[in-house]
C-alpha cells in the first residue's frame, strides 16, 4: 500500500514498520504525537520544514524496499 500527502501520520505508521524508521531518520517526533490521528503527512512535513513530496517518496520507497 502506498501513502499520499493526504494520508494521516497515524495511518502511515500503521501501514508498515519501515515508516517509523523514516520518521526517526528525519528526526520527526510525530510518532507519539497526539495529533498524529488527524495530521496529514503534508502538514507534518510542512510543519517541520520538509518537502511533503520528498517525505511521501521516502516513505513509499521504504515500504517498497522492506516489502520485497
Amino acid at each position: 500500500m502506498k501513502v499520499t500527502k493526504k494520508t494521516t501520520v497515524q495511518k502511515a505508521l500503521q501501514i508498515h514498520p519501515a515508516v517509523t524508521q523514516v520518521f526517526k531518520k528525519l528526526e520527526l517526533r510525530c510518532i507519539g504525537c497526539g495529533g498524529a490521528a488527524a495530521e496529514t503527512l503534508e502538514l507534518c512535513a510542512r510543519t517541520h520544514g520538509i518537502d511533503p513530496d520528498e517525505l511521501v517518496d521516502q516513505i513509499n520507497r521504504a515500504i517498497s524496499e522492506k516489502s520485497n
